[in-house]
């Protein structure tokens, strides 16, 4: 068996480093693992002792790829460590990967957390007059019954 290269096999890299410009340009899982270029290094990779090399090469590349493919990335990495390698070797890159997930999703998050506060509709309390503080609200737990003698929240937030 010939040693392993030093870089992942080109036309494999050309599949990863695919543009994503629409939503059309994402593959599924079963449509990446089928095709040639993948497979054909996916069998090589799995008779060679060398998977280790595999996933270091692959944690190099995964914080430049856009996030799809760098997840198609970590599943093909996933079967190598199915079969004996070490997943260790990809936890800084996935953790690299996540955290800027994470700062990226942020601003989205508290755009929308804005906008679930500002639209929240008022509890009206027992009178019909005011809207209670959620404070009240929350304390007014199971203190009635309902007319089958079960205890019924005596609050609107708890229906």
């Amino acid at each position: 068996m010939p040693p392993m290269t030093t870089t992942l096999p080109p036309d494999f890299l050309a599949t990863l480093r695919q543009p994503v410009l629409r939503e059309a340009d994402l593959e599924t899982k079963s449509s990446f693992f089928s095709r040639k270029e993948v497979m054909d290094f996916y069998v090589s990779v799995m008779k060679s002792p060398e998977k280790n090399d595999v996933l270091q090469l692959a944690a190099a590349e995964l914080p430049v790829l856009h996030p799809h493919r760098a997840a198609l990335l970590a599943l093909f990495c996933g079967a190598l460590v199915e079969e004996g390698a070490d997943p260790h070797l990809l936890f800084g890159a996935a953790l690299e990967i996540m955290s800027g997930l994470l700062v990226s999703l942020s601003p989205s998050a508290r755009r929308s957390r804005r906008r679930t506060t500002m639209t929240r509709i008022p509890t009206i309390s027992p009178n019909g007059r005011r809207p209670m503080p959620r404070s009240v609200r929350c304390r007014r737990r199971n203190v009635s019954r309902s007319r089958h003698g079960r205890p019924q929240p005596a609050c609107w937030c708890f229906r």
